[in-house]
């Protein structure tokens, strides 16, 4: 489990872009921390982290806490695993839009977002990239970058195979741009789907189908 995951680390540091990188360790006391497996409530725990990953939960008084970490008091509020917003569009429009989401995102509590589709897929890329070298604060992103559809797409932004030559060359363009999976739409004829999901295999590269009108979408 990362510090990434927890809600209340969202409110730590502003949205925006970062000027300095956070502490290396953090501790947050007398938290109630919900447990999501048991739905039970644990009052009064402290929370050490350190570099980003959890490595000390659980009850400890004040006076066994990390002399040199930055503590955060949780006392009143609630510690719960970080969402995830798997179904996201972020880069629908320009920088400046994007980051507004990001921003949102953290204050509601979204620790990650998996984007299915990028009218711009270099922008979800460069974001994805600022985010994770600490240029920019954000949930952790997954991306598919453009998905890929049919003759006459669903939407604009995204590559068109209309064979399994061209659904493969779509998804060695995609892996090499930096997708993390691919998203396959629903005006995919049968071959390009089953062609795109080979080439796929063998740059170990996990095809999402997305299908909003058929029976088939899983």
């Amino acid at each position: 489990m990362t510090a990434s995951i927890l809600v209340l680390i969202a409110g730590l540091y502003p949205p925006a872009e970062r000027v300095q990188s956070p502490p290396s360790l953090v501790a947050i006391t007398h938290v109630s921390v919900i447990d999501t497996t048991s739905g039970r409530v644990q009052a009064d725990q402290s929370i050490v982290i350190k570099d980003g990953r959890i490595v000390e939960p659980g009850e400890r008084p004040d006076a066994a806490l990390p002399l040199d970490a930055d503590v955060v008091d949780g006392t009143g509020k609630f510690l719960i695993p970080g969402l995830w917003d798997m179904h996201s569009h972020i880069a629908a429009a320009n920088r400046a839009g994007a980051k507004e989401y990001l921003d949102l995102y953290l204050a509601n509590g979204i620790t990650g977002v998996r984007e299915m589709h990028a009218f711009f897929p270099d922008l979800i890329f460069g974001l994805r990239k600022d985010i994770e070298t600490g240029k920019l604060t954000g949930p952790r992103i997954v991306a598919a970058g453009a998905m890929i559809d049919g003759p006459k797409p669903s939407a604009g932004g995204a590559v068109v195979a209309a064979d399994a030559n061209q659904g493969r060359t779509a998804v060695r363009s995609l892996k090499k741009r930096g997708a993390d999976f691919i998203k396959v739409h629903s005006k995919l004829p049968r071959e390009v789907v089953f062609g795109s999901s080979g080439r796929g295999e063998k740059t170990r590269t996990v095809c999402c189908r997305s299908c909003a009108r058929s029976r088939e979408c899983r």
